[in-house]
């Protein structure tokens, strides 16, 4: 049979790093080509927007798109001297964000293609981190290799760096998917309030970045509907709990000994999920009640003398007269031929005060036993 080969896992420094420049390496190609892009659209209307929710607290040009995107796509044109936007015209009583946006762009005399590069710039990050969302995920479901593969797609894809390079709200709308449904997935396995506010954050972002959120309740109920079929528990910190019923798992094995030492086996359920194997008779000579230790003891026993093998019969005497006794009272005793009434009385005469030091009935000592 051929020897199995050990599987190798890459430290997590280099999956760390790997996911980093797999990030890094988006954004700079999504940013780098912003001078050789004309203007969009719906780039001017998405930088107007933004620059008056932060200049004016102003909501009225262009709320459907997502406030959240718009306003960190105009977060560096706060710090730039540009030409306010033109609140005296008709447009901006009418909420007319294009035509605001055409003489803020193209009539105001401010610099287009550095308002267009540092709006780009800033899309451009959210496309690198949602590389790395991308590949952190990957990384937890299917291990290291996911994650560089994932990473790698997701890096080199022409559709996020198309979007990447653009000031919309897509992007920002798509990372607000995954990590929605990364930290629902994950919600799902293991309820803690760390993930609860996780989810919570996702799902707050993903609303304030696109209205297309709404598309995520039926993502989220189908994989509420994959993990019930998973039937796996569900862990919280109270435990473990089932999210859907599961056949009863068959009754565990008893590990109690085929020969008890009496009361003392009623310490082996003493904790559960773990089974005590010594007993309080084990004490005297690091014995045990399991058939290994008996097998282990058996080559020892001498066949002939005081500290002969007990016989079968003597061991089925022991154990019907010593069930309400001490453990000890179980154990092997010197000599091969008492019986029953001389075992039980050596039983009553070791329950005798130490004090009185009265001998047992019969006149009879009580046999020391060799444990």
């Amino acid at each position: 049979m051929a020897a199995s080969v050990p599987r190798l896992r890459p430290p997590r420094w280099l999956v760390w790093g790997w996911l980093a420049a797999m990030a890094v390496a988006h954004a700079w190609q999504a940013a780098s080509v912003s001078d050789e892009f004309s203007t969009t659209a719906d780039e001017i209307a998405h930088l107007t927007a933004g620059y008056s929710y932060w200049q004016d607290r102003d909501y009225r040009l262009q709320p459907e798109n997502g406030l959240l995107p718009q306003r960190w796509a105009a977060l560096p044109l706060l710090g730039r001297d540009l030409k306010q936007l033109d609140r005296a015209h008709k447009a901006w009583a009418e909420a007319d964000v294009w035509t605001v946006g055409d003489r803020f762009f193209h009539q105001s005399g401010n610099d287009l293609a550095a308002m267009l590069r540092s709006g780009r710039a800033m899309i451009a990050l959210l496309g690198g981190v949602l590389v790395f969302a991308v590949g952190l995920w990957a990384w937890q479901l299917v291990g290291a290799a996911g994650a560089f593969v994932a990473s790698t797609l997701a890096a080199f894809s022409p559709t996020l760096l198309a979007h990447a390079g653009l000031v919309t709200s897509d992007t920002a709308a798509a990372l607000g998917f995954v990590l929605a449904a990364a930290a629902w997935w994950r919600l799902l396995h293991r309820v803690t309030p760390g993930r609860i506010a996780g989810a919570g954050l996702a799902l707050g972002y993903l609303l304030l970045a696109k209205f297309s959120a709404v598309l995520f309740a039926p993502m989220a109920l189908l994989m509420l509907a994959v993990r019930l079929v998973r039937r796996t528990p569900l862990h919280g910190r109270r435990g473990a709990a089932r999210l859907a019923p599961s056949p009863s798992p068959a009754p565990a094995r008893s590990r109690s000994p085929r020969w008890p030492c009496g009361p003392a086996t009623a310490s082996a359920t003493r904790r559960p999920g773990r089974t005590r194997r010594r007993t309080r008779a084990s004490r005297c000579r690091g014995t045990t009640c399991s058939s290994h230790s008996r097998r282990r003891r058996r080559s020892s026993w001498p066949t002939a003398g005081p500290r002969a093998r007990p016989s079968r019969s003597r061991r089925a005497r022991c154990r019907r007269s010593c069930a309400g006794a001490r453990p000890t009272a179980c154990c092997r005793r010197r000599g091969s031929t008492a019986s029953r009434s001389s075992t039980a009385a050596a039983a009553t005469g070791r329950r005798s005060s130490p004090a009185t030091g009265a001998p047992p009935a019969g006149g009879r000592s009580s046999p020391s036993p060799t444990c």
